[in-house]
């Protein structure tokens, strides 16, 4: 079991929450690809998150060099969702990716879903909580390496709904709770996103 080490010194109070106010939802990524190392430690992140029962059952999928495949069978899945469709009255719900589609095949560079950054992380999960508290950590530490982070409930949306997907990473039983793209932010902000005072009530 890891201890804290004698004599380091703890983040301060005051760092955390400045990190905490600063972040912000990145849509636009470098070229650059995330290292190794810094992989690891997102996962190390997301493993130390607290669960229900203590029962860990979050399986982080970290997609990057293999992102051309996995583009190839989400858009594969929506071509077929939305083909069908057609025939008959479009479910609601795919709506959107069918715009999402039809705008990617005019300009391959509009892909809505996956906004060209170079990586993309799904936590599978049969509790959501325990996923998103996993991608809280995820990206705070995201932060910490000067990465930027994007919760796609789209991607995570249509991804559980694709059988071969989840064939592919192994995982076909298991739902997927959260999806975050992650990359170096190609934009950087001076200031902290604007927040509503907070509603609160001290007893």
């Amino acid at each position: 079991m890891a201890e804290w080490p004698a004599g380091e010194e703890r983040l301060s109070a005051e760092t955390l929450l400045r990190t905490m106010k600063f972040r912000r939802s990145i849509r636009r990524y470098t070229e650059e690809k995330i290292g190794r190392e810094t992989l690891e430690r997102l996962v190390q992140a997301g493993r130390y998150a607290a669960t229900a029962k203590n029962l860990q059952d979050c399986h982080f999928v970290i997609v990057q060099k293999e992102l051309p495949k996995l583009k190839e069978l989400v858009w594969s899945h929506i071509d077929g969702l939305t083909a069908v469709s057609e025939e008959m009255d479009m479910d609601p719900n795919l709506l959107p990716y069918a715009g999402f589609n039809e705008r990617r095949k005019k300009d391959p560079a509009d892909d809505y879903l996956f906004r060209n950054a170079p990586a993309v992380i799904y936590i599978f999960s049969e509790r959501g909580w325990d996923a998103g508290m996993a991608a809280q950590n995820m990206e705070l530490m995201a932060v910490a390496e000067g990465l930027g982070v994007l919760y796609n409930g789209f991607l995570a949306r249509i991804s559980d709904r694709n059988e071969k997907l989840k064939e592919w990473f192994g995982l076909g039983g298991k739902p997927v709770a959260a999806c975050m793209l992650a990359g170096v932010p190609e934009v950087t902000y001076r200031r902290t996103a604007p927040r509503r005072a907070a509603n609160v009530v001290l007893l």
